[in-house]
């Protein structure tokens, strides 16, 4: 599951790469105004020819502002298309091989509810000197911090509060969250300008409330 707004730079290469490793894929774009609708239903389109055997999906939602309130639509929609299992996902973000390869396995192990898996942070900043005439370069750094996230789940446990950076919760019918940690790393890249525009957008939503 994914939800977007404004990725048409990105949503394709993303798509490629991880949506043939699932059964079910629900993408919820929040009303986007570049070209990402269209690549996306474009992408579709092809995958549906390749891999009849497989549910693909895209729906618009509001444009909260933040992709929160949009994790219960693709949820709801999995369990509607009968998958019991979830991945969420980022579109500046790649899933390590080795937990694509393992993630049904992981999948079987009855208990647990929930999986966390590490994610790296990485930026590519624009460099340009003003002493030579020529195009600016970009430089990929990496963030020395690497952190938890919360990822994949079983759907008929979960739990979606929709407010900014609150994570999916897990309950089994006793109250309690069952989750395990897994070694494998996230790759998540962007642009800089990206995550000082992100910085902004939720600082206006924060003072909303």
């Amino acid at each position: 599951m994914m939800v977007i707004r404004n990725e048409d730079e990105r949503i394709e290469e993303c798509l490629k790469y991880h949506t043939h490793y699932f059964d079910g894929i629900v993408i919820v774009d929040q009303e986007s105004d570049d070209q990402t609708q269209q690549r996306v239903k474009l992408f579709i389109n092809k995958f549906r020819l390749k891999y009849p055997d497989k549910q693909i999906q895209l729906w618009i939602d509001e444009n909260w502002g933040h992709c929160e309130p949009s994790r219960k639509v693709a949820g709801n929609i999995l369990q509607a298309i009968d998958m019991d299992w979830a991945v969420y996902l980022d579109p500046d973000e790649k899933l390590p091989i080795e937990f694509l390869d393992s993630m049904h396995a992981w999948a079987d192990l009855i208990e647990f509810d929930g999986f966390k898996l590490k994610r790296e942070n990485s930026f590519d900043v624009q460099v340009y000197d003003e002493s030579i005439q020529v195009e600016p370069k970009w430089l990929h750094v990496k963030h020395p911090v690497i952190e938890e996230q919360f990822r994949m789940f079983r759907l008929s446990a979960a739990q979606y509060p929709d407010g900014l950076h609150t994570r999916i919760r897990v309950r089994d019918k006793n109250g309690n969250e069952s989750i395990k940690s897994l070694p494998y790393v996230i790759e998540h890249r962007k642009k800089l300008t990206e995550m000082w525009d992100d910085l902004h957008r939720y600082k206006q939503i924060r003072n909303r409330k």
